[in-house]
C-alpha cells in the first residue's frame, strides 16, 4: 500500500454566491485585514470590483497570481497574506489553488515540500 496523506488546513473555506457569502462570512464579523487574491485578467475584467463593492470595508488586493503559478509565487503570496484575517479568492483554478496552499503553508512551517507530500520535506 502507498502512503496516504491527510490535509487539514487551518483556514475555513466558504463557497457560495458572492453577495450571500460575503454578507454571512465577512461583513458579519470583525475583520481588520482581508485580502482579495486574484490575477490581473480577472481584475481588469471588473470582477474584483463586484466583490469589493459588496464589502463593508476596503480589502487589500493582491493580483499577481499567474496561470500555473510556480512554487516561488505561492510562497511569495503566503508571505503577503500571512497576517490576513481572511482571504477571498476571485478567479479560476490557479487563483483558488494558490489561495488554499498559501493560506495553509504557515501550518506546515512554511515548508512547501511538506504540504505537497514530497519525500524530502526540507
Amino acid at each position: 500500500m502507498g502512503d496516504m496523506y491527510a490535509f487539514h488546513p487551518p483556514p475555513e473555506t466558504h463557497l457560495g454566491p458572492v453577495d450571500e457569502t460575503l454578507e454571512r462570512v465577512l461583513n458579519a464579523g470583525e475583520r481588520a485585514d482581508v485580502v482579495v487574491l486574484t490575477d490581473d485578467g480577472v481584475r481588469e475584467a471588473g470582477v474584483v470590483e463586484t466583490v469589493v463593492d459588496a464589502l463593508e470595508f476596503s480589502p487589500r488586493i493582491v493580483d499577481d497570481v499567474a496561470p500555473n503559478p510556480s512554487v516561488g509565487t505561492v510562497v511569495a503570496v503566503a508571505e503577503d497574506i500571512r497576517d490576513a484575517d481572511a482571504v477571498v479568492a476571485v478567479g479560476g483554478g490557479s487563483v483558488m489553488d494558490t489561495a488554499k496552499v498559501a493560506s495553509a503553508l504557515p501550518a506546515f512551517d512554511d515548508r512547501f515540500a511538506a504540504i505537497a507530500g514530497l519525500a524530502d520535506a526540507d
